[in-house]
Formats: C-alpha cells, sequence, structure tokens
C-alpha cells in the first residue's frame, strides 16, 4: 500500500538534489523524496530502479513512464469548460505554457495513466506537466497545453476518470485548444486569419488519445482548421484495438499463451509477467466499465482489499494497489483467477458466449473500432511508437493499424533484445523512442508558416462558433448521473451503442459545429 524506497538526499547540506533509490525496505511513502528541507528548490528529484525491486506499485506504474518527476514549473492553470450530449456543463481545465515571445505553435500534450485516488501513489497532472515540458527539446518555442481530463485537476473530486473512453477526448481537446487560441489571439496580436501549428503528443493513455485526437482533428468542416494547421502527432504505446484487448485480458492462461495476438506481443519466457500485468489492466478498465454501465450491469467485483484510497479524489483504486501488488510480489501469479473479481464473474469474463463478455466486447468495440477505418483516411504526418514486450501496452495494439493505415503513417518498433529486469522496462523503450521521434517532427515542421484560414463570410475567427461540440457521448457515466435506463449484459448483451455511450464510432464522426464560448480563468500557480 506504500512505496516502498529508500531515500538518500545528495548534497545534502545545499539541499539541491534528492535522489531516491528504489530498494526492497516497505512502508517508505513517495513523501520521502520531499523529505529534504528546501524541497520548493529541489532541481531534480529521480527515481533509479533496482534490478531486484519487487515493490513500489504506483512509481513503477505511473511515474516510471514519465521518467522523471520534475520540480513544477511556474505555470498558467487554464479552467474553461463545454457542452456534453445531455445539455450538461463539464466545468474541466488544463495546464498551460505560455512563452514570452511569440510563439512557433502549440504543442498538445495528452497525459498518461493517473491513479489520483492513490495517497503517495497517484502523481498529479502538475507533475506529469512539468515532466512532459521538460522532455520537449523545443518547449520554449510553443504554447504547451495539457488538458486535465474529467475526474483530474479542474474536476478532480466532482465525477470518475474516463479512462480510455475517447470521445470526450475529442470534446476535451477542442476546448482547450480553442481557450488556448482565445488568449493567445490577444496576447501575440494574431491577425484575423492567422493559424498557428498545432503538434500532438502522448504516451500510454496518452498515445490513445493522441491518435484519436489527431483523426478527429481532420474531420470534415472542422471549426478548429481555422485556427490551427496540424502539422504532425505522435502517439506512443497506446491501445487501439478491442480484439487485442479481449485477447490480453479475458482469457485464461492457457488460452493467453496460444492466441496470436499475445504472440505477436511478448517472447514466451515472458508470458507469465506479462499476463500478470494484462490483468492489472483489466482491473483498470472494469472499474471505469462499472461506472459507466451503472450497478445493475457491472461485472462482480470481488471482496474489496483493504481501503487505500483518497477521497479527495472520486475514484478509488484500492483494487489497483491490490492487483499492482500482486504484480511485484516475486511470485507467478499468472494463472490464478485475478483477485479483483469473483470466481463466477472470472467464469463469465473468459467465456465469449457469456453475456458479460458480449457486453464487455460492445463496450471495447464502441471505443476502438472507429480507429483502423479512418486511420486509413489520415492525411497529416502521424508516427506510432511501440515496442514489443511492453507488459502495459501489447505492441499488437499498434501493429494492427500497420493493415489500413496510408503512407502519412510511420510505425517506429522500440523493441530491444536486452534481457528485461523490471515489468516496465518495455514501456520505458517506447517513451524513449517517443521522444526521439517527437523532437524530430517538431524540428523538421515548426518554422512552416501554415497558410491562412479561409472564410465564406466575414467571420472572427473565434466568433459564436468556438466552444465545445454536442456530440453524444459518455461524459454521464459517472454513478451519480449515469442513464440507469442503459442495458445490463443479459437484457441487451449485443446491443448497438446508444446515443449516450462514446466511441471510436465518434473518431472522424459528426460532431457538430462547435457551440458554446468556453468560460476562461487564468491563475498563476
Amino acid at each position: 500500500q506504500h512505496v516502498s524506497t529508500a531515500v538518500q538526499c545528495a548534497g545534502h547540506l545545499q539541499y539541491q538534489r534528492c535522489r531516491p533509490q528504489v530498494l526492497i525496505e516497505r512502508h517508505l511513502s513517495l513523501d520521502s523524496c520531499y523529505s529534504c528541507p528546501a524541497k520548493n528548490s529541489i532541481s531534480n528529484c529521480s527515481f533509479v530502479m533496482n534490478s531486484t525491486w519487487k515493490s513500489g506499485p504506483a512509481l513503477g506504474l505511473i511515474l516510471v513512464l514519465f521518467g522523471t518527476i520534475a520540480k513544477l514549473s511556474s505555470c498558467t492553470s487554464m479552467e474553461y469548460s463545454y457542452t456534453d450530449s445531455n445539455g450538461s456543463v463539464q466545468v474541466t481545465g488544463a495546464e498551460v505554457k505560455f512563452p514570452s515571445a511569440k510563439p512557433k505553435g502549440v504543442i498538445l500534450i495528452w497525459h498518461g495513466t493517473i491513479l489520483g485516488g492513490l495517497p503517495d501513489m497517484g502523481s498529479t497532472v502538475e507533475d506529469n506537466f512539468a515532466t512532459m515540458t521538460e522532455i520537449i527539446e523545443a518547449s520554449d518555442e510553443f504554447i504547451l497545453v495539457m488538458p486535465h481530463q474529467l475526474g483530474l485537476g479542474q474536476s478532480k473530486g466532482t465525477r470518475n476518470q474516463l479512462w480510455q473512453q475517447l470521445t470526450p477526448v475529442e470534446k476535451d481537446g477542442d476546448a482547450a485548444l480553442t481557450a488556448v487560441y482565445t488568449k493567445a489571439r490577444t496576447d501575440y496580436g494574431l491577425e484575423a486569419t492567422e493559424r498557428m501549428n498545432l503538434f500532438v503528443m502522448g504516451h500510454s493513455q496518452g498515445g490513445t488519445s493522441s491518435l484519436v485526437y489527431h483523426l478527429h482533428f481532420q474531420k470534415e468542416n472542422n471549426p478548429l482548421t481555422k485556427m490551427y494547421e496540424l502539422k504532425s502527432t505522435t502517439a506512443s504505446a497506446g491501445h487501439y484495438s478491442a480484439a487485442v484487448w479481449e485477447s490480453t485480458t479475458m482469457t485464461t492462461m492457457a488460452d493467453f499463451t496460444t492466441d496470436e495476438n499475445v504472440q505477436a506481443s511478448y517472447s514466451a519466457e515472458y508470458y507469465p509477467m506479462a499476463r500478470e500485468m494484462q490483468m492489472v489492466l483489466l482491473t483498470h478498465l472494469l472499474h471505469t466499465y462499472n461506472a459507466f454501465v451503472g450497478e445493475s450491469a457491472a461485472v462482480a467485483m470481488a471482496t474489496p482489499p483493504a481501503d487505500v484510497g483518497n477521497a479527495e479524489y472520486k475514484d478509488n483504486w484500492s483494487d489497483m494497489a491490490q492487483m499492482i501488488g500482486l504484480l511485484m510480489n516475486g511470485s507467478d501469479d499468472s494463472a490464478s483467477t485475478p483477485a479483483c473479481v469473483t470466481e463466477a464473474a472470472w467464469a463469465q469474463i473468459t467465456d465469449p458466449s457469456s453475456d458479460t463478455r458480449k457486453a464487455l466486447q460492445a463496450y471495447l468495440k464502441q471505443q476502438y473500432d472507429g480507429i483502423a477505418t479512418h486511420i486509413a483516411k489520415n492525411s497529416v504526418a502521424l508516427d506510432v511508437v511501440y515496442a514489443c514486450n511492453d507488459f502495459n501496452v501489447p505492441c499488437q495494439h499498434s501493429k494492427v493499424l500497420q493493415a489500413t493505415a496510408p503512407q502519412q503513417v510511420n510505425f517506429h518498433d522500440a523493441t530491444q533484445s536486452t534481457p528485461i529486469e523490471s515489468p516496465f522496462d518495455g514501456h520505458g523503450w517506447a517513451q524513449a523512442k517517443f521522444k526521439e521521434v517527437f523532437d524530430a517532427a517538431v524540428n523538421k515542421l515548426k518554422d512552416d508558416v501554415p497558410a491562412p484560414a479561409t472564410f465564406e463570410k466575414a467571420e472572427d475567427t473565434c466568433g459564436s462558433s468556438c466552444g465545445a461540440g454536442d456530440d453524444k457521448d459518455d461524459e454521464t457515466n459517472d454513478p451519480d448521473q449515469v442513464d440507469k435506463t442503459s442495458p445490463s449484459p443479459v437484457s441487451s448483451p449485443t446491443a448497438a451503442p446508444s446515443d449516450n455511450e462514446s466511441g471510436g464510432n465518434h473518431v472522424m464522426g459528426s460532431l457538430a459545429v462547435l457551440m458554446v464560448l468556453p468560460t476562461i480563468v487564468w491563475s498563476v500557480l
């Protein structure tokens, strides 16, 4: 329940560096990292994994995705809102950094998984933004913006996260970019028809979000194209396929080892460790799914483990903490029923003919099926980065896209031949390649000057059309707001997506013209 770490503060007299070495000692929280008296002036706080590390779940699952936890930069917090499909205003926000000189464009950053409901484990949107801005080579030349996404940051505590639900990504990105353009136009004196270069990036959960938003941005008559010219997107280690999800998380161990999607993702020697990690991912998926469908249709979870939730967030990740602990305990639990679900629920999940499995399948298809279809229509530079033996995200999610991807999509295999010492090594390989590929794309295109926007009528680029869309989506997945009439797995296991459900079928779909001026509140943190 706590990050296992031993702390050494190098340069202690000057309090300049705090370098906790990850060892096998127990019950020292992550806050120990900041135990130096001058913690506000710590310039570098980095984590180094010992090869025999068997604990420290949050550090492994969350923080290692971003490498180094950097001291928070002074930045601007942007609040904005958009209107969801039920007419409700969703208040959210983003971290934004504006350069003093006129920027060469905007970099839209999509953050990775944040288990904000686990004390000392979950990181924050501010941490993620600070880290991501430091790995971008040309960061000082661009406006940097990272949406918090619902359930985190500005909306923390008000609702559940919408992990791997994709229509909200489209809406959030539109609203954030509209708000940024509104401010940039004033601050930098943009001409009425002047557009800005746009680059998109993300790793892990952020990889999924980046690719989905890249495709969404190219939809016909998108008002954002009057404000921005999309130059390039780098999507790293994301989930893109419902079929791969099923193969890696909804099969018995015997079926797992013979599945072609598994075999395309992992070396046989790593099947047990990969399997245990995928059960962590299943736990995350079920948490979000259950919140979305409501109690009557939820998959039965096992008796809850010790509550390690953080009341500041609506999501309680105690099940996740339990599963991560099992992953890191040094034992091979790969053939066991996942501790997060009941035996009966697991039997249903692994039975392709069961109502529960069909409902989960339909849910996943709603999120992902449009991706493979719409990537074929892509016309803007897109880099997809992956690594095989990435236990967090099977590389087959990326590889299956190659069947329909046009020439504008470049695939980058970051797989290494070095032996794996930690369950997170493969995910780290993809992240390292991700930085390299993204920096190269930005340096190649950052000096391009976008053509001016054109309008059928004389109009302001940020007139009444600026705001959020009114697509039908899943912002009502909060159990307190969810449509309680949603069909249960038993009553309608294969029903077509209803209007209040989101998914890949919306990726380049019918998002209406932006309708509402975003509410923007700027405050220096």
